[in-house]
């Protein structure tokens, strides 16, 4: 059986099933047939691409930087919690000199920063993407 006779077969059994439905509910069946033929509103239809495709040998876009991550690696806060934590001082929970106790010592003390002193970080942070070109 070829596609078109399996599309013409779907077709009459389509029409009948409406025509005995219409009978039994008391609708038009014209009515009905140009309603199935419409498209349902609510059925997604296939979307098309948005935008470029990405090209697989591009460079990654970089973000650039924030105030948070000027504040992380800034020399002086890294070696003042450093010391601090040599010393057997608790930071912020922090006993151990490892490198994520330092960063959670050091996320832990930006968190407590007031705007003011987090708006210098974030200044540098927009100085410095201006300076390399990133966003």
């Amino acid at each position: 059986m070829s596609v078109a006779q399996i599309t013409r077969s779907a077709e009459k059994m389509q029409t009948a099933i409406i025509e005995k439905l219409a009978a039994e509910f008391k609708f038009d069946v014209e009515e009905a047939k140009r309603f199935m033929a419409e498209p349902d509103p609510k059925t997604p239809t296939k979307s098309k691409s948005k935008g470029k495709a990405k090209e697989p040998d591009a460079p990654k876009k970089s973000r650039g930087t924030n105030g948070y991550h000027c504040y992380l690696k800034d020399q002086g806060n890294r070696d003042r919690i450093y010391q601090m934590l040599n010393d057997g001082d608790e930071v912020n929970g922090e006993y151990d000199n490892s490198l994520s106790a330092q960063k959670k010592a050091l996320q832990a003390e930006w968190k407590e920063l007031s705007e003011e002193e987090k708006k210098q970080w974030k200044e540098l942070a927009t100085h410095l993407n201006s300076a390399s070109g990133s966003e």
